[in-house]
C-alpha cells in the first residue's frame, strides 16, 4: 500500500489478508513512513482502542462504503467518543510502545503477519537500536504469565485500548489489588 493512500482524519477499514473477513474499522489517526494508526470502532459502533498497522502489510483500504456509513451513524447515534491520542514523532510505532509503557497499558502485538494476538501484555522494554521488546506477558485470566522477547521490526500491528485489553487491565488491576492485601 503507498502511504499517499492514508490521509489522517480519513473514516476508513483496513484489510490485511485477502483471504479473511478480519479487518479494521476506524478514523486514521497517525501516519509514518512505515506505518498507519487507527482510533478503531466495533461494528455496534462502540469504541475499540488503537489499531497499529504496518503499511506494507496492508492489502487493500475502504472508503466511502455503505458498511462505514452505518459504522459512522452509530457513532453520531451513541454519542460515541473515539480513543484520542496526539502522535508527535516520526516513528509512531515506538511511540505506541512507549505510551503503552509509560502508562502501563496491555497491549495486543501480532508478529510476521499471522493474523493472530502473538503476545498480550505490558511493554516492560522497547528498544529501537537494538530492535527488541520485552513485554510481560498476562493471560486472558489477568495473571502474569512470563515474559516475552521479540525484534519491534515484526511487528505487523499493535492493538492498544481494546476491549478485550480492558477486560484484561481490569482483571489483572484486580488481581494485583489483591495480591496487595495478603501481603499486608
Amino acid at each position: 500500500m503507498n502511504k499517499k493512500a492514508l490521509k489522517i482524519g480519513e473514516f476508513v477499514a483496513i484489510y490485511t489478508d485477502l483471504d479473511s473477513e478480519n479487518f479494521g474499522v476506524g478514523k486514521i489517526i497517525a501516519v509514518d513512513d512505515d506505518n498507519v494508526i487507527i482510533s478503531g470502532v466495533e461494528p455496534t459502533g462502540e469504541e475499540s482502542g488503537l489499531t497499529l498497522y504496518k503499511i506494507n502489510s496492508i492489502v487493500r483500504i475502504e472508503k466511502h462504503t455503505e458498511y462505514n456509513g452505518k459504522i459512522e451513524r452509530f457513532i453520531k447515534l451513541k454519542n460515541v467518543k473515539l480513543f484520542e491520542h496526539e502522535f508527535n514523532s516520526q516513528d509512531i510505532l515506538l511511540e505506541l510502545l512507549l505510551s503503552a509503557k509509560n502508562n502501563k497499558r496491555i497491549i495486543d502485538v501480532q508478529l510476521l503477519e499471522s493474523n493472530k494476538r502473538d503476545v498480550t501484555g505490558i511493554v516492560s522494554n522497547a528498544d529501537i537500536e537494538q530492535d527488541i521488546c520485552e513485554i510481560e506477558s498476562v493471560n486472558y485470566f489477568g495473571e502474569p504469565d512470563g515474559v516475552c522477547l521479540f525484534s519491534i521490526s515484526d511487528i505487523s500491528s499493535i492493538k492498544y485500548g481494546g476491549c478485550e485489553n480492558k477486560d484484561i487491565e481490569l482483571l489483572y488491576n484486580h488481581n494485583n489489588y489483591k495480591k496487595k492485601i495478603k501481603t499486608v
